[in-house]
């Protein structure tokens, strides 16, 4: 599923409001700082019922528009935002089902769907250390699903098909060592992180934070050089896996939307790149993978 189909699915499944002849036109409220990919869903299911898209200040929830009888919350946990700041717009935001994508939180940092007030919450497994094609979708009682596909009764009528018990096997031992590992392991982990960012900025003049050092996952730094493209210096650094803060697109890099809508210049924000921890890392492999990109941002200022 992607970010907005579970809570999409609620509203079609009850589009008739009780008493009234005629569906409810939805609001669909989307974060200004979701990836493009959370966006064009939006479009073209909110098309088919003619509802209205609009894009929400998640610093000032209570702007939120009330022209609309029904209003949808969608929040992606990419980028580096704790799930925690959910919570703060559950309570203050002006209603309506709330899903949380919650696929780089659970397992990294504590994860309580009372606490953040959310409807439905999603998790993927791989990014937990379960297999992939595995995840799960909470779903608060009394919020209504439609089917997402039709057919059998498997998965409580919501999903078709033989059920990947190996998987789901997977996932429940993977959450479960996880929950055990959460009152040690994401300390550690940020103690990896600022040491990487301390190796980095003494290497690389003028390195730019873009993840701050509170409030974000324990597990995920993201940082800029100035004058750099991301990806050049990734390419430069064959012996890491990491991403960018840009999007290709025939050969041409742009910066990230999502970092341009939080303020970052565009110069900066084009060479952003994200730097993700896990379980298994050294400070040996801290050492060396700073070592390879401040080699790989020499090579380019040579160049």
């Amino acid at each position: 599923m992607t970010g907005i189909e579970p809570a999409l699915s609620a509203w079609e499944s009850r589009q008739r409001f009780p008493g009234s002849a005629h569906p409810r036109l939805p609001e669909f409220v989307g974060d200004p700082y979701d990836p493009a990919r959370d966006r064009r869903f939006p479009l073209t299911r909110a098309r088919k019922w003619h509802a209205h898209l609009s894009l929400f200040d998640f610093d000032r929830p209570d702007r939120a528009s009330s022209r609309q009888a029904f209003r949808l919350h969608v929040l992606t946990e990419a980028n580096n935002l704790a799930i925690r700041g959910v919570a703060a717009l559950a309570t203050t935001g002006p209603g309506g089902i709330m899903h949380a994508d919650a696929a780089q939180a659970v397992g990294k940092i504590g994860v309580n769907v009372d606490d953040l007030g959310v409807d439905p919450l999603s998790i993927a497994g791989h990014k937990l250390y379960a297999p992939k094609a595995i995840g799960a979708l909470y779903s608060r009682r009394g919020t209504a699903l439609s089917q997402l596909l039709v057919g059998a009764g498997q998965e409580g009528g919501r999903r078709p098909g033989t059920e990947n018990v190996a998987g789901i096997v997977a996932l429940g031992a993977a959450c479960e060592l996880a929950a055990g590992l959460l009152s040690t392991e994401p300390d550690l982990l940020a103690e990896l992180r600022e040491l990487l960012w301390s190796t980095l900025s003494s290497f690389i003049p003028g390195l730019v934070r873009l993840s701050p050092p509170a409030g974000c996952l324990p597990n995920t730094l993201t940082i800029a050089a100035p004058g750099k493209i991301g990806a050049d210096v990734l390419d430069r650094a064959p012996q890491l896996a990491a991403s960018t803060g840009s999007a290709c697109h025939s050969g041409v890099h742009t910066p990230a939307a999502t970092l341009l809508a939080m303020g970052i210049t565009p110069d900066t924000a084009i060479g952003a790149i994200r730097l993700s921890l896990g379980r298994a890392t050294t400070i040996q492999d801290i050492r060396d993978a700073a070592a390879f990109l401040a080699q790989a941002a020499r090579q380019g200022a040579a160049s």
